[in-house]
């Protein structure tokens, strides 16, 4: 099975394990009242939203959009590489 079609049949608890176990912390963001957290897992995009203020996992999405996946390079630093 692909790891796209695997992970969309993964309860929420299961993806968060998949994560936890396989996945690469990429950077976090925040937007509304949610503290957004992307991971790569299996070549995939895949962002974990949690509210902000909570230890409260609302959501768990491949994320596909380039434009929202480009906002986590502002928070990447560089100096380190050179």
């Amino acid at each position: 099975m692909k790891p796209e079609a695997a992970f969309k049949k993964m309860s929420r608890n299961e993806r968060y394990n998949a994560l936890r176990e396989e996945g690469t912390y990429v950077g976090g963001r925040i937007h509304g009242g949610h503290s957004i957290y992307l991971y790569t897992w299996r070549g995939l995009y895949v962002e974990l939203y949690m509210r902000t203020g909570l230890n409260c996992v609302d959501w768990i999405e491949i994320q596909r959009n380039k434009a929202i996946i480009s906002e986590y390079a502002d928070n990447v630093d560089l100096k380190d590489l050179f």
